[in-house]
């Protein structure tokens, strides 16, 4: 009788151990589901946070962005991008920025059209930027305005 109640207790000690191994892999995968969005709200505030510009269009700098001269991007990614002008021409009327870089696919979408800025004011855009289909390199890149523009490197990661 006692090797069958030692078998007995032996059984429900496996099944509680098979149970509890079966809740605690659940319980895992909810924390890391959890910590994966987490991770995406924290992404995607500190992208917002992108979007200012690290510092003030200059004459000696009349356009920045807020990547940086340097810019190191993840291919793939879109980056939500500000991008300042100061106007150092005399016409008042600037165009929407363009991007222009040799041998690298660029998506670079500024949704506001042409603006009137008075020569010597500083004026900003928002929008997008995005690689894809490149190697992983270092690209010069013109950032122009009508009759402005700055050379910036971007390195894909």
């Amino acid at each position: 009788m006692k090797k069958r109640g030692a078998v007995e207790i032996s059984l429900s000690m496996i099944i509680i151990i098979i149970i509890a191994v079966i809740v605690l892999i659940s319980g895992l995968g909810l924390i890391t589901g959890g910590l994966n969005s987490v991770k995406n709200l924290w992404e995607s505030a500190l992208g917002s946070a992108e979007a200012d510009l690290r510092e003030n269009p200059s004459y000696d700098k009349p356009i920045v962005w807020s990547l940086g001269d340097v810019a190191n991007v993840d291919i793939g990614k879109t980056y939500v991008i500000e991008v300042g002008v100061l106007n150092t021409q005399n016409s008042r009327k600037i165009d929407e920025p363009s991007l222009d870089c040799v041998n690298l696919n660029v998506d670079f979408n500024m949704p506001t059209g042409p603006k009137e800025i008075e020569s010597g004011d500083v004026e900003t855009w928002k929008g997008t930027f995005k690689i894809s289909g490149v190697a992983k390199d270092t690209y010069i890149c013109t950032l122009e305005f009508k009759g402005i523009s700055e050379e910036i490197a971007i390195t894909t990661t």
